[in-house]
């Protein structure tokens, strides 16, 4: 019972960690009402700040981010001392789940071409031309291009460090959280880490049986 409860909980965590929109829906892209001059401005600030290379790379970074995210969510949910097969079983689940969902996502979405239409919306959105045009100049120096190289990088690393600080709070909050959760659907009792109702090969059923044969021996 715990083992596909466990299952269960994996999966549910693995599509709350989603990265899900709950945004509006945005106004659509339409180039023609763009100029010829800045949608060429805005190609050539795309090739020196490498868009198309780095829109390939945020898969990657997202990936990473759900699984760290998700170790913060295992370590609330089992706590340090948690029975090793239980924490197994999620690992397992949530990590078949990642590649099922990595390799869905490389298939279904052309992130070089979701990433194009993205950066023609903004630059057009948030800059004028004259300002395109010192982006430009910027990315054309040394530390432009080197800016341009390790933005992915960066972005990641932001991620982690961030992650790294708050993870010890976060880990606290889960854990409160999902023991009231637990208690009251009856996984725990006075305070106790939930038990396996399969230990021994006894089902839910055959434990209760035995927990009540022995409180009438008792009297």
């Amino acid at each position: 019972m715990l083992k596909s409860f466990f299952a269960s909980t994996a999966i549910a965590l693995s599509v709350s960690l989603a990265p899900i929109s709950v945004f509006a829906e945005s106004e659509p892209i339409h180039p023609e009402t763009i100029s010829a001059e800045k949608l060429a401005l805005i190609d050539e600030l795309r090739v020196l700040t490498k868009r198309d290379e780095n829109a390939t790379q945020v898969l990657d970074i997202m990936m990473s981010q759900m699984q760290e995210q998700a170790s913060v969510m295992s370590q609330g949910l089992f706590g340090e001392d948690a029975d090793p097969a239980m924490t197994a079983v999620f690992d397992e689940t949530f990590a078949r789940i990642m590649d099922r969902m990595y390799t869905l996502m490389q298939e279904k979405i052309d992130f070089v071409a979701v990433q194009q239409e993205i950066d023609l919306k903004l630059y057009d959105e948030y800059f004028s031309e004259p300002e395109l045009a010192d982006l430009i100049a910027f990315y054309k120096t040394p530390t432009g291009q080197k800016t341009a190289e390790i933005y992915p990088q960066l972005t990641q690393r932001s991620m982690q460090l961030f992650g790294e600080e708050v993870t010890p709070t976060m880990i606290e909050i889960q854990q409160q959280v999902l023991m009231e959760e637990f208690a009251e659907f009856g996984f725990i009792q006075g305070g106790s880490a939930p038990q396996n109702l399969e230990e021994d090969g006894m089902t839910e059923s055959e434990t209760e049986a035995t927990d009540t044969g022995s409180d009438e021996s008792a009297m």
